[in-house]
């Protein structure tokens, strides 16, 4: 699992994704999902590269990522067509594009090996895009490594997916990434896409969103239908879902006056 240092074209990276899939694959199948789901969500930004090219939907990278990552925190039969479905949408292409579009396909298979297959994939892809993200995968997978046995290193891949994206400030590349989409996303005043801002950085941070996993289980769940509609009728939709999954309660009628 070598790479090159730090400061070269991303281009010339050396990251053996053999040895990566190798130990993914005698690992529990939750950390390789987290692992590429993590790899993937860190590449997000690098998207922006791809801005205005035909055919190019931010909204379904936010939906890729987000799907892998709800996979991770509630793995079941719906959650895993989820990330299918999301992955058979993405139509543009890059390292980090990659990086997103192999998280969810890592989600899919049944067997370890094509798990692990489909993480070390979006590993190398992210190492690709750019050497910080490799590094930060590294350091992950060596925290997973030491520490312990089998239950002991699913406990750290679930702890994982509500650690912050980077263990300490994000590299410049990405942030500088970041905020040219996040401006991108704000100035498309047809569409309100303050959700998946706040997501993001709410992840960036390490910071609990406020919504449960059954939010995002319905969130990640919406119809092919609604999602082809583009960004401002999944958007309006989500406002919808968040009033509905943050309204209080009433009281039991006992305690009525």
């Amino acid at each position: 699992m070598e790479i090159q240092p730090e400061g070269i074209p991303a281009s010339q990276i050396f990251f053996d994704q053999s040895a990566v899939q190798h130990w993914l694959s005698t690992q529990p199948i939750l950390v390789s999902t987290v692992m590429a789901s993590r790899a993937g969500l860190r590449a997000l930004p690098l998207i922006v590269e791809l801005w205005g090219r035909p055919g190019f939907s931010a909204l379904q990278f936010f939906r890729a990522a987000h799907a892998a990552w709800t996979f991770t925190r509630e793995p079941g039969v719906r959650t895993k067509d989820a990330a299918r479905a999301a992955r058979a949408k993405l139509t543009e292409n890059s390292h980090a594009g990659a990086a997103v579009m192999l998280a969810t396909a890592a989600c899919v298979p049944r067997g370890s090996n094509n798990i692990a297959e489909f993480a070390a994939r979006a590993f190398a892809s992210a190492a690709y895009a750019d050497s910080s993200l490799a590094n930060a995968s590294l350091d992950e997978l060596a925290a997973v490594e030491n520490g312990g046995d089998g239950p002991a290193r699913i406990s750290i891949a679930i702890k994982l997916t509500s650690w912050p994206l980077w263990p300490g400030a994000t590299p410049h590349r990405i942030s500088s990434a970041w905020e040219d989409l996040k401006q991108r996303l704000w100035s498309a005043s047809d569409a309100d896409w303050e959700f998946w801002i706040e997501w993001y950085e709410d992840l960036l941070a390490g910071r609990p969103s406020g919504l449960d996993k059954a939010f995002d289980v319905a969130l990640a769940t919406l119809p092919n239908e609604l999602w082809e509609q583009g960004p401002k009728v999944v958007n309006a939709r989500i406002k919808e879902l968040i009033n509905a999954y943050t309204a209080v309660p009433l009281p039991p009628a006992e305690s009525l006056p």
